[in-house]
C-alpha cells in the first residue's frame, strides 16, 4: 500500500546545519589583552546588574547521565565585582538569572590552538542579510 502512514517508504531523514546568520571579519592578531569577562559582559548588557558568583554545589541528578545530564547547582550569593562592592546578592522568585560561564584562558588557548587561531586575534561579527527565498 501507499498511504501516508508511519512506516517504511520515503526518503531517509537527514540533518543539516542551519545557514550561518553572522559573518566574521578578522581584524588582525595584535589585539590588546581583552578586558575581564565581567566588564565585557557589563558593556554588552548595560541594563542589567552583573555579578560573579562562585558555584557552591554542583551535583548530577540523572541516574544515567550518559543519556543527558541534569545538574543541581547552588550559587554562593556573596558577590564579587559588579556594582555591589562585595555585598550579598539578592535573588527572589521570578527574578531573571543568566549564566555566562568563563572558560578561562587555558581552555580558550587550547581551543584556539586546535582550531589554528591566534588567541589575541580580533574580529568583527556582523549579521548576514536574510537569504532570498527560492523561486
Amino acid at each position: 500500500g501507499g498511504g501516508g502512514g508511519g512506516g517504511g517508504g520515503g526518503a531517509p531523514f537527514t540533518l543539516a546545519a542551519p545557514a550561518a546568520q553572522f559573518e566574521a571579519e578578522w581584524l588582525g592578531g595584535d589585539a590588546a589583552v581583552p578586558p575581564p569577562t565581567l566588564s565585557f559582559l557589563a558593556r554588552c548588557q548595560p541594563k542589567h546588574s552583573l555579578h560573579e558568583l562562585r558555584v557552591a554545589t554542583n551535583r548530577e541528578l540523572a541516574s544515567l547521565p550518559q543519556h543527558g545530564s541534569v545538574r543541581h547547582l547552588e550559587l554562593d550569593l556573596a558577590c564579587s565585582g559588579g556594582s555591589s562592592g562585595g555585598a550579598t546578592c539578592a535573588y527572589a522568585t521570578a527574578d531573571d538569572l543568566a549564566v555566562c560561564p568563563d572558560n578561562g584562558p587555558a581552555l580558550a588557548a587550547k581551543l584556539a590552538s586546535r582550531l589554528g587561531l591566534a588567541p589575541a586575534a580580533t574580529f568583527a561579527l556582523r549579521p548576514r542579510p536574510p537569504a532570498a527565498a527560492p523561486d
